[in-house]
């Protein structure tokens, strides 16, 4: 008889101002802008290495259906950074700093309603020990300047064979 395979969610890594593990502050980032959030040591030794992500933003004001907020991943061995845009919460201004990024996935504005929350969520695979979050901003409007709005969550989640 064959085992079955499980995914075992664990703890997750939420990604935001304050109150969080990490620290990311994307408030207000305008239009054809970016911000990268502070790096995550996920610790020396064995880790697991896919994650379900979850973003959870709103916008300054009303939203074109299908405009994206694009999401990517900067690793780290600790003295390489992916990208080169540093390993503190900042925000940076150059579109071309994303080639050098792990893409994860976006969130396509699907709702025109002035303050509507957009959440998107999908699986990723990270195997370096540092890790930070990159939002790049493409919904044609600000960011909410609310920093409760905004938040990226790492979940672990590991297989588990029964």
């Amino acid at each position: 008889m064959s085992n079955k395979i499980y995914g075992a969610s664990e703890t997750p890594i939420v990604f935001k101002s304050s109150l969080g593990d990490v620290t990311f502050t994307p408030t207000s980032v305008a239009n054809g802008a970016g911000r990268i959030s502070a790096r995550w040591d996920r610790g020396a030794g064995s880790k697991p290495s896919l994650y379900k992500w979850r973003v959870h933003t709103k916008a300054a004001a009303a939203l074109a259906v299908g405009t994206p907020l694009e999401v990517y991943l900067a690793t780290s061995d600790g003295t390489d950074e992916d990208g080169n845009l540093g390993t503190a919460d900042a925000a940076f201004a150059s579109a071309d700093k994303r080639r050098n990024l792990q893409y994860v996935g976006a969130i396509n504005a699907d709702s025109i309603t002035n303050g509507e929350v957009q959440i998107a969520s999908g699986l990723v695979e990270i195997r370096d020990r540092y890790v930070s979050v990159v939002w790049w901003n493409a919904l044609g409007q600000a960011l909410s300047a609310t920093a409760t709005d905004h938040t990226f969550t790492l979940t672990p989640v590991p297989d588990e064979i029964q």
